[in-house]
């Protein structure tokens, strides 16, 4: 994301511990889920990684620094450009991402896959994003040239 690494370097601010921590875990909660949707359990990926789960926090912090820093750029962006997003649409993903689990993994995270879950807020946020960015690469695309 250029455009955002871009507008980075103009948006000086501090950042909440906080934020950072929920991200670095929401880094290892990614893994996790890969490591799931493959069939790996989490122990055995620490295990086999010779890593902590803080081993790999601390790993990914300077990453999840970036990425709450480049999150808060794009709320103020879609809070200004005022991005919605139809419930039924984030429930199909939803659906399509609870479906490439196993029938027991789908148990597992049926609660965060559902309306208010951490997997569907998730889902939400990033079709929101996707709005936003289509809104500005094809309001660049009209006013170009």
């Amino acid at each position: 994301m250029a455009f955002l690494t871009s507008v980075e370097q103009y948006a000086s601010f501090d950042l909440p511990n906080a934020l950072v921590d929920d991200e670095a875990q929401q880094f290892v909660d990614n893994i996790k889920m890969q490591g799931l949707q493959q069939g790996i359990p989490w122990e055995k990926y620490l295990e086999t990684m010779k890593k902590t789960e803080d081993d790999i926090k601390k790993e990914v912090r300077g990453d999840a620094e970036k990425r709450v820093r480049q999150r808060l750029i794009i709320d103020a962006m879609l809070q200004k450009e005022k991005i919605g997003v139809d419930a039924s649409i984030v429930v199909k993903e939803s659906e399509i991402q609870l479906s490439r689990l196993n029938e027991e993994q789908q148990k597992e995270q049926e609660k965060e896959f559902a309306k208010g879950g951490k997997k569907y807020h998730h889902i939400e946020y990033m079709i929101k994003i996707d709005t936003l960015l289509r809104k500005y690469i094809d309001y660049s695309a009209l006013t170009a040239g």
